[in-house]
């Protein structure tokens, strides 16, 4: 999904400065050094402070070059998030919908559209997760999804060829995340998310899905998002 810093560049990139860290127990200092070319290969100047002027253009030059994260107008379906590098975090929902399904030979469960309940999604990090609820609009109370390639709310991220959208706007990176996950064939069951047969299941939903076949998931909303409410941006009430 990440761009790679270097994806951009064609050409051999050659070292011209390098930054050094200090760090005692209170206090951080860096240095910028020059890097020189001699015969032997390549030595390190005399370092110099670096300065907020410095480490501004820096950050400037890079955001507007690599916009990786999401910005722009809030969708209503999303529930909160935590933008920070390193610590990205995302929850949104779909309501009840019918949805393109694709599955392995081996199911024997026909491609084609499917009524699937309400669906919470979180990426965190790298990972999907997706939970069911039940009603038109999330409460608190999460229940399996009951799909194929889902174990406890995990996503096993499948063969669906989705790019990474170029800077990125909420609802893009949202539809990113929903296609990797429904453009994936449904091939594997890890534990049986449902009351009865996910296959069974499955096929009675072509028309409507019954919502009394969900478990519960032992987890809430509020447990998805409560450990970094602090420092972000929470939207569930």
């Amino acid at each position: 999904m990440r761009k790679r810093i270097d994806d951009k560049f064609e050409k051999e990139l050659k070292p011209y400065v390098a930054l050094v860290g200090y760090q005692n127990s209170d206090d951080n200092y860096f240095e910028i050094h020059p890097i020189e070319k001699t015969e032997e290969g390549y030595t390190l100047g005399v370092g110099s402070p670096l300065t907020y002027e410095c480490i501004s253009e820096i950050a400037s030059n890079f955001s507007a070059e690599f916009n990786i994260t999401p910005h722009g107008a809030i969708p209503s379906t999303l529930l909160y998030f935590d933008n920070r590098i390193g610590l990205e975090k995302y929850v949104w929902y779909n309501p009840p919908c019918k949805r393109r399904m694709f599955f392995s030979k081996s199911l024997n469960i026909e491609d084609g559209e499917y009524c699937v309940p309400g669906i919470v999604y979180m990426v965190n990090g790298e990972n999907l997760d997706v939970y069911a609820f039940k009603g038109k609009k999330p409460s608190n109370k999460l229940f399996n999804a009951p799909f194929f390639n889902v174990t406890n709310g995990s996503v096993c991220l499948g063969n669906a060829k989705v790019k990474y959208p170029e800077n990125p706007s909420f609802a893009d990176y949202i539809k990113y995340w929903e296609d990797k996950f429904w453009l994936t064939e449904f091939s594997h069951l890890g534990s049986n998310p449902v009351k009865g047969n996910l296959v069974l299941v499955t096929k009675e939903s072509k028309e409507r899905f019954n919502e009394r076949v969900l478990e519960s998931a032992n987890k809430t909303l509020k447990e998805l998002i409560e450990d970094e409410t602090a420092h972000c941006t929470q939207l569930y009430d």
